[in-house]
Parts: structure tokens; sequence; C-alpha cells
């Protein structure tokens, strides 16, 4: 398994400049987290987004990934920029995307925004959930992988995801998914809905006059219910954002707590 150490390492720095010959190596902006290393790289054609993932399981998740990103990209557009995938190794050990411009709004930024910018905030990422139904069919993508379930809701795959750190991380996710598989249980029967899985601020791209332009890793999207979704939109904007969110959806989403 990569480590936090090898960010950068050759195999990845070969790997993008043997895509893109004039990259410098030394402007290569490179990130990490439990899933993935990236490498973001300006390149003649515009921002190239290099995913090289940590498991096996990651390069199964960067695969499905690529699949809905190509069906968004042949059925859309949608009202907001996302991610196109260019190339994905015939092993998925990485794969090319493209990079969006855009600034993340870090924290409680949204939420401190004039009012009718965090309600036209809202309104823009619940326009986003409504076309993500619009265009990806619940039965699946015709001649593709059906969608799964959301990843909140499979605790083998994601708590295997999660032991890269001495099994630090496992033990807690193991604890919150019984809590919330309980609450589940306990909860009325839910229409299933597609989900992105994890808006939170850092996978929202704003422009000018703080207007959502972009929504970035689709690794999580599936099947869940829309409450999922909901508990990250006010996480990330309040309540003024949560309440303009919910506004926008229609029956397909309710009942809606």
């Amino acid at each position: 398994m990569t480590s936090h150490e090898e960010i950068g390492s050759p195999r990845q720095v070969d790997v993008i400049v043997s895509n893109y010959p004039e990259a410098a190596v030394d402007s290569i902006v490179w990130s990490s987290g439990v899933c993935y290393v990236v490498g973001l790289v300006d390149t003649s054609e515009g921002l190239r987004c290099f995913r090289f993932p940590r498991t096996k399981e990651a390069q199964v998740s960067l695969a499905y990934e690529c699949q809905i990103l190509g069906h968004i990209d042949r059925n859309g557009p949608l009202s907001v920029a996302t991610p196109v995938p260019l190339m994905l190794a015939a092993d998925h050990s990485y794969a090319v995307i493209t990079g969006l411009t855009g600034r993340v709004l870090q924290d409680d930024e949204l939420n401190q925004l004039p009012e009718a910018q965090q309600v036209a905030a809202g309104k823009a990422i619940g326009k986003f959930m409504t076309e993500l139904n619009d265009i990806i069919p619940i039965s699946g993508m015709p001649g593709e992988s059906r969608l799964r379930k959301s990843l909140l809701d499979d605790h083998a795959w994601y708590s295997r995801m999660c032991t890269w750190q001495d099994g630090v991380i496992s033990p807690l996710y193991d604890r919150f998914y019984k809590a919330y598989s309980q609450s589940r249980k306990d909860s009325h029967t839910r229409n299933e809905v597609v989900i992105h899985g994890d808006l939170h601020y850092g996978n929202l791209l704003f422009g000018d006059n703080n207007k959502l332009t972009g929504v970035i890793d689709f690794s999580e999207i599936g099947l869940g219910d829309v409450h999922q979704e909901l508990r990250s939109v006010y996480r990330t904007g309040g309540r003024l954002v949560l309440e303009a969110a919910i506004d926008t959806l229609d029956e397909r989403f309710l009942p809606i707590d």
C-alpha cells in the first residue's frame, strides 16, 4: 500500500510525465487522502488530475467513479461543471480526469455569506441533486454496472478502506456504523434516490459572486437516503442553505423530515 510519505513517488511522476511530457515535475501539485494520492498539473490542454488509488478497493471505486462521470458527460451537461474522465489505466492503477477551477469556501465561510448568496447556493445544490436523478437511472446505466448502495451503507467496504491507518479509523467507523444502522432501522422506509454522497465544502467549487460552479469527487455516489445528502449540506452551509436546497427538490425525494 502506498504510504503518505510516498506522495509524488517516482512511479507517479513517471505516469504524469509519460502522459504529458511538457509537464514540469516541480509544478505538480500533490495532495493525499485516505483512498487516493492526487497529482494536479496544468497542461496545454487544461488542468489534469491524476488519481492514484491506495488499495485494491480504491481501484474498484475509481473505475466505478469513471463510469459515473462518463455517463454524466455523455448525458449532461449539468448546471454546474463536473470532472470528465479522460483515461483509466487497464489495471485501474490510475486515472486521468479533467481538473476544475474554482474556490473552496472553507469551514463556515458559506454560512457567513450574505443571505441572498446563501439561498442561491442552496438552490444550486438542490438543482444539482435533482439533475443527478434526472440523468442517472436508479436501475443502473445502460450497458454499464448497476448503481451501488451509498458507501455509508456498505460497512465491509468502507471498513477495509479505513484500515490503512494502523486500525485507528476502522474501530471508530465500526461504532459509528452500528449507530447509523440502528437509526435506519428505526426510521420509516425511504425512497432511494441517487446521491452524491459527499457534498461537503471541500467538494463544492465557487466562482464570481460566490456562485456554485462545480462539484468534484464522485467516488461515493450511489443509491441512498436523501437525508444522508442533506446532512452534509447542513454541515457545510447551515440552515438557509439547507432550506433553499430542500425547496428545489421534487416528490422523488419525499418525505423529508
